[in-house]
């Protein structure tokens, strides 16, 4: 290639990134992420232009996530995913390439909404993988979606727990017991440093997880039940955190009471199932 071709080649990307820079900005999210694919498929692009163009189209992608996959039928969930993991792969190669570090303030901001998508997406995938009313296809999806955007979390940010719950969930589903304890050993590790304010009582079931776990995987009847205590304690920590947010509703009050009753007995009932398995009844 000449260097007059590869001048002018260089040119014409950086004419095409403001091309979609400016379909971003006046929110065709659309035309913004095909004029950055094309950028990014050519080959010898300046560093500054590919972390542009990286960055342009994961807030692209980000924002197209966000304001479509409410209105999205299940058939489409696979361009969420895509998509998601795309601006996350996105936003690593904007930083690589950020060499005089001029982007660094806009790639926090984008970390940080990048990490509430797919908090906000894992969240989504557990609750599939939890409902009765799914088929059995769906959740083997939800499945594989937790274990997708829980990597991508934890990459972002080591600390946060719950991306380390969404990988062990995945894994149990697809019978990975092996790697679901070691992130559910992992997830209690974190919790402590990255707990929600507001309270998550929901953390109990990674306690109950982990007992079971640890009898089925290696028989350890104390570190089993250990955990089972554990989850107690965490149960009444977190529940405490509800009880300090200041004035709530009485049907909000009433309807998180219920959920720490339905818990605490999840406990006792995996409590008893194992001291039944260890003959200690």
């Amino acid at each position: 290639m000449s260097a007059l071709v590869l001048a002018l080649t260089i040119s014409m990307s950086a004419q095409n990134v403001e091309t979609g820079v400016k379909a971003y900005e006046s929110g065709d999210y659309k035309t913004a992420m095909t004029e950055l694919d094309k950028v990014l498929a050519q080959t010898g692009l300046k560093e500054k232009t590919a972390a542009r163009a990286h960055y342009y189209r994961a807030m692209a992608r980000l924002t197209y996530v966000h304001k479509a996959k409410s209105n999205l039928e299940a058939t489409q969930m696979k361009q969420i995913r895509d998509l998601s993991v795309g601006a996350f792969d996105d936003l690593v190669a904007a930083k690589k390439n950020d060499v005089d570090a001029k982007m660094t303030a806009e790639l926090t901001t984008a970390n940080r909404r990048m990490m509430e998508l797919l908090l906000e997406l894992g969240r989504d995938a557990n609750a599939i993988a939890q409902d009765p009313n799914r088929k059995e296809a769906e959740k083997q999806d939800s499945y594989k979606d937790m274990i997708l955007y829980g990597e991508p979390i934890n990459a972002l940010d080591k600390f946060q727990y719950f991306g380390y719950v969404l990988i062990a969930n995945g894994k149990i589903g697809l019978h990975d017991s092996v790697a679901a304890l070691k992130n559910y050993h992992l997830a209690d590790d974190w919790f402590f440093r990255s707990a929600p304010k507001d309270g998550d009582m929901m953390i109990a079931y990674t306690y109950i997880q982990i007992a079971r776990l640890e009898w089925a995987l290696n028989k350890n009847y104390d570190v089993a039940m250990k955990a089972i205590e554990e989850g107690r304690t965490n149960l009444a920590n977190e529940s405490k955190k509800f009880e300090t947010m200041g004035t709530r509703p009485p049907a909000e009050k009433a309807a998180l009471s219920r959920v720490q009753h339905d818990i605490g007995l999840d406990i006792d009932r995996a409590a008893s199932d194992l001291r039944l398995a260890a003959g200690k009844n």
